[in-house]
């Protein structure tokens, strides 16, 4: 009997473990994978590194899945084979363009400084291994669009186009992240 595979899942800003898309890959991936999800310390990037590479050893995983934000910390982590949805390769510029429903920053300051004061002194490709890392960007994301797609491919030449926003449905799942992590 082969081995079950851990998959760690590194949601966005505003997520949680608890999300649809942990729900949805632990019901897609089946018994032969074993699918968790922790609290990181998403206000601040060297923190949300470090706990992801904390759980990383804790829950011996062998693949990664990152979503938005947590596509950028995944980006960040070297050495592990992953798959990243729909990043936010620039959080210190997209988070200060979330709004509220009145219209107001719906990202404290402090959480884009911090991203801002990381980012000025990391390259956000410093860590990228084409070899353990796919990304999948929906091409009707309403958060980043197609924008990145070019710097994206300039760098890797694993990337797959899905029809999905920029939130992962059951549906995007089963099509392109599920097969994605079972060919890794």
């Amino acid at each position: 009997m082969s081995k079950k595979l851990n998959v760690f899942f590194v949601w966005g800003y505003g997520s949680s473990p608890d999300s649809e898309t942990v729900k949805n890959l632990k019901e897609l991936l089946g018994k032969e994978y074993n699918v968790v999800s922790d609290y990181y310390a998403q206000y601040n990037p060297e923190e949300a590194i470090n706990d992801i590479k904390y759980y990383i050893e804790q829950y011996k995983v062998d693949i990664l899945v990152g979503s938005s934000l947590g596509g950028y910390i995944t980006l960040q982590i070297p050495g592990i084979k992953k798959v990243i949805i729909n990043p936010c390769l620039y959080p210190n510029v997209e988070l200060p363009l979330l709004k509220d429903e009145e219209g107001n920053p719906a990202v404290p300051t402090h959480i884009v400084d911090f991203y801002e004061k990381y980012i000025s002194n990391h390259d956000v490709w410093e860590n990228f291994n084409n070899e353990e890392t796919v990304f999948v960007m929906g091409n009707n994301d309403e958060l980043f669009g197609m924008k990145y797609f070019d710097e994206i491919t300039k760098h890797s030449n694993k990337v797959k186009i899905s029809e999905q926003g920029h939130h992962n449905t059951k549906n995007s799942l089963r099509e392109y992240v599920v097969p994605i992590i079972k060919s890794l």
